[in-house]
């Protein structure tokens, strides 16, 4: 009888060691299925999250490809404006500056020459990380030269006597070595946007634009 009770008690011992064998198969496999999942769920996530940023990056390329491109023109315009002067003084020496030519640079300045960049700050990150890193060093020199600006802009008075054609002139009370500062910073901005601009441009598949003639306004050094 105790031979029939041992036998009885070694038979239910390896049942339940089988069971549990196979609920830890189970567990296991199941584990492992659900592991398979997670990853398959966050490679899908992760394409998700590279296909949104593609398509926001494509979006604010279109949205900026205008106005960087604009960039090098508005600047050499300004950098011209800053260099007119006068032939002679009004004692017939030396040559001065015309500041009427001079405070429409400054008004220019005054604004932002990259409005829509400022305005889609938020979504730079889209974009490539040097493209990205690159615009945004461009924000920065704008946010500087609107500052020199407004720095500078006090300095310039309307004169009491108009001009011959008759039209108010102004006069800039400050030192004109401001004048040369306000005018390299605008060719050393000018530089960096020659070279952005048309990397800016073969990011969004458009064909390079020739910006050779206003190499000579830059400050590379």
């Amino acid at each position: 009888m105790a031979d029939w009770a041992a036998v009885g008690v070694g038979f239910g011992a390896a049942v339940a060691t089988t069971v549990v064998a196979m609920l830890a198969h189970r567990t296991s496999k199941r584990a492992a299925e659900i592991a398979e999942e997670a990853t398959r769920i966050a490679a899908q996530q992760h394409q998700e999250a590279v296909d949104n940023r593609e398509a926001n990056a494509r979006i604010v390329v279109r949205l900026l490809l205008h106005e960087v491109s604009e960039l090098p023109v508005q600047l050499a315009i300004q950098i011209k404006r800053c260099e007119r002067r006068a032939s002679m003084d009004s004692q017939g020496t030396a040559p001065k500056y015309r500041v009427e030519s001079f405070v429409r640079a400054l008004r220019a300045a005054g604004g932002s020459f990259l409005p829509g960049t400022e305005q889609v700050l938020d979504r730079i990150p889209n974009l490539r990380d040097e493209i990205g890193d690159d615009l945004a060093t461009l924000v920065g020199y704008n946010r500087t030269i609107n500052q020199m600006s407004k720095d500078l802009l006090p300095m310039v008075v309307n004169s009491p006597i108009p001009n011959l054609s008759g039209v108010p002139s102004f006069s800039y009370t400050g030192n004109e070595k401001d004048i040369e500062l306000f005018r390299n910073y605008l060719a050393v901005f000018l530089g960096l946007a020659i070279d952005f601009a048309n990397r800016f441009r073969a990011y969004g598949g458009v064909e390079q634009y020739d910006y050779s003639k206003f190499e000579e306004l830059t400050d590379r050094t």
